[in-house]
């Protein structure tokens, strides 16, 4: 028995619902072993931006844009956990990368991502912005 179809011969499928056979980049792979994420807290992560770091040095917040607005780390590069995949070429490996969110999950994921790609010097941020603003270091709105 035919199934109908739509006149225009597309199927129905939802491209907003992810296909479970293609697997989701930010999401580990229980089969590949040892996918643990270097860490740094927040209070190291200041002394080496303070420390003069510099360019070696880079921080890549991944929170949605509401969240940036509010307040991130001056110098931070922003790019939204959902579209890392499409921008991680603009992240320079010879760079220690940063990553931070607003707790530390999503983070994780991106410097997992990060690393699974070649960056292998993806690190995550443990306690996010959140550990970054209870200890009193600096925020910015600027963009």
């Amino acid at each position: 028995m035919n199934e109908p179809r739509r006149p225009d011969g597309a199927d129905d499928a939802d491209p907003l619902v992810p296909d479970p056979l293609v697997p989701d980049p930010l999401v580990p792979d229980p089969l590949v072993p040892d996918q643990r994420v270097p860490e740094i807290e927040v209070e190291a992560l200041r002394e080496r931006l303070a420390g003069g770091a510099g360019p070696a040095a880079r921080v890549v917040d991944v929170r949605e844009d509401w969240e940036w607005a509010r307040g991130h780390i001056a110098g931070a590069t922003h790019i939204p956990l959902g579209q890392l995949p499409m921008r991680l070429s603009e992240l320079d490996g010879a760079h220690d990368l940063y990553f931070i969110c607003h707790l530390g999950a999503r983070s994780e994921m991106a410097a997992r991502f990060a690393r699974q790609q070649g960056l292998r010097g993806a690190v995550n941020v443990r306690g996010g912005i959140d550990a970054w603003e209870s200890r009193g270091y600096p925020v910015t709105t600027e963009p």
